[in-house]
This record gives structure tokens, sequence and C-alpha cells, in this order.
């Protein structure tokens, strides 16, 4: 049955003025094109909708029940219009990103909390992994988004772009030495234990490259894979560690960054898989990381 939204609108317009002429008047129509309305639709369901009386009408049973699906369907039409705007404008969706363990706190937590409190439709997942994995899950369509450092820039079939740099530092136990400087060159760094990062990652490529400008090698008492396992160590006086100031991020009351003298610099890229359409979702996303850490 094909109800058309002019007859709803007629049986809304007198539950509301209850008189045809005040009706028809809201609704912009003639009164014998509102009575018409209203004739086809207790036609149409073969029940009476309206109780005419002296000075006004009301509605019947079967006309309140129509009146409730109307607007039941008005308010569905609402919120359909609005999620779809919302989705147009990328504030709804499911976006998909995978980021270096440390990028997390420095970058994409800022990022969830902001678009938590404006767009709660627009859900997010992360994947922290290594940055070997970052390029190849964006490739398999398995996230949306990648963000990470790696140690060389082959982007073949990514869209990619410089998104922030990041320094090296030194971490130290507030109890070590170092704790008493703000700065440090790298040929001191090798009188003292050292904790560095696990070697084929890309921060082991970085930290490797910065002792090798000076013609150093580094050569670290402990090499992990995860930060918090570095930071476990430093905590204990167990050496001081070689990270990018961003990894720091949640860094223990215990411990102190101490600027690196003559480090190179870690690049974060973002990037999204090339030649495929780009969600609008995601779209939003990419622009309000951009707009936050963009070089």
């Amino acid at each position: 049955m094909d109800i058309s939204a002019k007859k709803l609108e007629a049986i809304e317009a007198l539950a509301r003025h209850r008189h045809f002429g005040r009706a028809a008047e809201h609704l912009g129509v003639s009164q014998p094109t509102l009575s018409r309305h209203v004739q086809e639709l207790e036609a149409q369901i073969n029940e009476r909708l309206i109780d005419r009386h002296t000075r006004d009408v009301s509605l019947t049973p079967m006309g309140q029940e129509i009146l409730s699906y109307t607007k039941q369907f008005k308010a569905f039409q609402a919120r359909a219009k609005t999620r779809f705007e919302a989705r147009r404008e990328g504030k709804s969706g499911h976006v998909v990103i995978a980021a270096l363990p440390s990028l997390t706190g420095q970058i994409i937590a800022p990022l969830l909390r902001d678009l938590n409190l404006t767009h709660p439709d627009l859900a997010i997942d992360i994947m922290d992994l290594p940055s070997r994995n970052i390029r190849e899950t964006v490739l398999l369509d398995q996230a949306d988004i990648g963000l990470d450092s790696p140690a060389d820039d082959n982007f073949e079939g990514l869209l990619a772009q410089r998104l922030t740099t990041d320094a090296l530092c030194v971490v130290a136990n507030h109890d070590h030495p170092l704790a008493k400087r703000d700065t440090i060159e790298i040929s001191e760094l090798i009188s003292f234990d050292l904790i560095g990062s696990s070697p084929g990652t890309s921060l082991r490529h970085l930290t490797d490259q910065s002792f090798a400008r000076f013609h150093l090698t580094f050569q670290p008492r402990f090499e992990l894979n995860q930060v918090v396992s570095v930071l476990g160590l430093v905590t204990f006086g167990l050496g001081v560690a070689v990270l990018p100031i961003s990894a720091g991020y949640a860094l223990p009351e215990s411990c102190k960054r101490v600027s690196l003298v003559g480090a190179a610099k870690r690049v974060t890229w973002m990037f999204r898989k090339d030649h495929t359409p780009l969600d609008p979702a995601v779209a939003h996303v990419m622009a309000k990381l951009k707009a936050e850490h963009a070089l």
C-alpha cells in the first residue's frame, strides 16, 4: 500500500488544528484538496479517520494510530537525514588506523579524545604494529590509514605524505649522572650502559644512523622491542635509553629527557592505499591529522 506523505501530513495538521480551514491554511492547500487527501486515505485503509463535530474535528482511534505512525516516520526521516549528512561530511563511519605503538600517545590519543567529543558516531580502531607490518596492512585493506616512521621511503601502491618530525633524545633515571644534564653529545654516550630498540626496527636504524654520523657504533647493553620495556629498565637504573621524544609521552616521574645533540630526526609519514575511493570518514580523519601535525 502506497500512502503518500501529503496524506499523512493532512492527518497531522487536522490533529493539531482540529479544523479543516486552519489545517488547510497551515499546509498551504485548499480545503477541498485537504478533504480529498483524507478521503483517499480513508478509502485506502477502509477506515474512518476523522470525526466531524459542530465546530471542530477529532481523530478516530484509527486516525490516532495513523498519527502515531506519521510522527515515527518523520522522526526516522530526521534521524536518517542527520546520519546521511554526517556520513557525507565524514562525521560518522568506521576508520582503522595502523600505527607504531610509540605514535599512539603522541598522535592518536589526542585525536580520539577530540573526535569522541565532536563526532561520537565516528568509530576508530587502532592497530599498533611494528613498522615492517604497517604498510602491508594498509595495502591489504586491513587498515585505512597508516602512521609509520619507516627506515626507507618505499611507498609503492600508497599515497603518502610527511606528517611530523621527532628528535631523538636520551632518557635517564633521575638518579643517573646524565639526569643533571640538559644536553649531551652522542660521543659522550659510549661510556654509559645504553638501552635501545631491537635490530631491524625503524628506531634502531635511526639510532645506528645517528651514531654513524660521528663514526661511532651504537652498542646497547639491552635491545628491546617495546618502549614500555625500555622505560622499565631505565626506571630501575639499568641504563639510559635512546628514544624519540614522542616515545616518552608517558615518561615515568622518575625519569628525565636529555637532548641528544646531532641526532637524526625521525620522520612520521601518513598514508593510505592508492587508486581506491576516499571514504568520507577516512578523509575527515586524515584532514584532522594534517591540521594538527602536518609539517
